[in-house]
């Protein structure tokens, strides 16, 4: 179940969203045990419009999540509590011409207390070159990320980590108006919360939550 509410502010130069919301998963797991997953989220979002001809354009975009997991048929009520951060930036200067230069800043936080004790974050840097002729737009850039850990309960990288990839793309209009072409080139890493394997599957417990690591 859902449930939440958004509120927008809309300025000449600027726009501002705002948004709260709950979102509850109870379910019987296979094992026969009682789950119930509630959780808040808080959004907010601040960026400048792109037709307002401003020195420089942003957009910057805050999320929290607090949760719990609560297992309820244990003698002990075991529960697992989750704390999500992501705030992403985008910022550059607005050229009137064909090409233009944008950083992408991306930083993600989870931890968790009860059931395991962990965190794990990720900080992550992208420049962007972005060139426009005709009917073909690149946009090159490289994605500079650092991922961390508050333990190591697994190795994650057998040998060295890698921390720089490719973020390019290539768009074509081959019929104007019609059809467009696409080509992508990307990496990075990915963060599977709790919560959000708990909403593409309603049947794991936090007696899974190792797979987080």
């Amino acid at each position: 179940s859902k449930a939440g509410t958004e509120l927008h502010w809309d300025w000449r130069k600027s726009r501002l969203d705002v948004g709260v919301g709950y979102s509850g998963i109870h379910r019987r797991s296979l094992d026969g045990s009682d789950n119930a997953l509630n959780a808040v989220d808080f959004k907010t979002r601040l960026m400048s419009k792109a037709d307002w001809p401003s020195h420089i354009r942003y957009d910057f975009g805050l999320d929290y999540r607090i949760a719990r997991d609560i297992m309820s048929s244990t003698p002990s009520r075991s529960s697992l509590n989750e704390h999500d951060v992501n705030m992403n930036l985008r910022f550059g200067p607005a050229f009137r011409g064909m090409q233009s230069l944008y950083f992408d800043v991306a930083m993600m936080l989870a931890s968790y207390s009860g059931h395991i004790t962990t965190a794990i974050s990720e900080v992550a840097v992208i420049p962007h070159y972005v060139f426009e002729h005709q009917r073909v737009k690149v946009d090159a850039g490289l994605r500079i990320a650092k991922l961390m850990r508050s333990d190591g309960y697994v190795q994650m990288y057998k040998t060295r980590e890698q921390v720089v990839y490719p973020d390019v793309r290539l768009d074509v209009e081959a019929i104007k108006d019609k059809m467009m072409l696409y080509f992508r080139v990307g990496g990075g890493n990915k963060v599977n919360t709790y919560s959000s394997l708990l909403e593409s599957n309603h049947f794991i417990t936090m007696m899974s939550a190792c797979g987080l690591y």
